[in-house]
């Protein structure tokens, strides 16, 4: 079995070495193989330099770069088309997620426990979220839960593990991070057996990249009505 770890970059030069080497060190089920697959979404920073050194020295296995950019929905929906793996898994670009939980999100689905599974900050072990970011992601999945009748405690986190052919016929439209809405939306439609497993979160502020803005919950309930009538 394969696992594709497609990660999104914009600006990230300065941490993105580091993330690729933990991806690259962290364990895996015995046989399980893995990939990496890259956006650069137009990146002004030096990052997609970066990413040519680390593919030339085969810690990536596939590079998509654009020249401008685009948001994180058209990096992933790139990403998703490159997947060669059995399974994918969303992988942010600086160290607020970490690649030791991947075992953790993958018990679920070698055990046929789970079909999907989702890694829950409000789970596990999360430090550095603001205020205002616990508040939105509450109200997301009070919103989920009025739409879909499933109580989701991260609807918005970063690390989703997701069929290769589920993820690639998922059909998805969005630009930026209400991607993380119409994924969501449209993983439940399909009735697919979702789970949700703790991680390990290290939230990081505006000032150090963080690129999700405040009005983005609110943005994401118009999203999840959008998406769960057909948008």
């Amino acid at each position: 079995m394969k696992l594709s770890v497609i990660i999104p970059v914009y600006n990230e030069a300065s941490t993105i070495r580091q993330v690729l080497e933990r991806i690259n060190a962290a364990p895996l089920p015995p046989g399980m193989e893995r990939e990496i697959v890259a956006v650069n979404d137009g990146s002004s920073d030096g990052s997609e330099k970066v990413l040519e050194e680390l593919r030339a020295e085969g810690l990536i296995q596939a590079l998509h770069s654009e020249k401008q950019n685009r948001g994180k929905g058209y990096a992933l929906r790139q990403g998703f088309k490159e997947a060669t793996g059995d399974y994918l898994i969303i992988q942010d670009a600086d160290l607020e997620y970490q690649p030791e939980d991947f075992g953790r999100l993958l018990e679920p689905v070698l055990s046929g426990k789970a079909e999907v599974v989702y890694g829950s900050r409000f789970w596990g072990d999360a430090k550095g979220m603001s205020l205002a970011h616990n508040l939105g992601n509450r109200l997301l999945s009070w919103t989920n839960f009025l739409l879909f009748g499933r109580y989701l405690s991260d609807p918005y986190t970063c690390y989703k593990l997701i069929p290769v052919p589920v993820a690639k016929g998922l059909g998805l439209v969005s630009d930026g991070f209400e991607i993380e809405a119409e994924i969501t939306a449209k993983l439940q439609k399909k009735g697919l057996k979702l789970v949700e497993v703790p991680i390990t979160y290290r939230g990081r502020e505006f000032s150090q990249g963080k690129k999700i803005k405040k009005w983005d919950g609110f943005l994401g309930v118009v999203n999840f009505v959008r998406f769960r009538l057909g948008g």
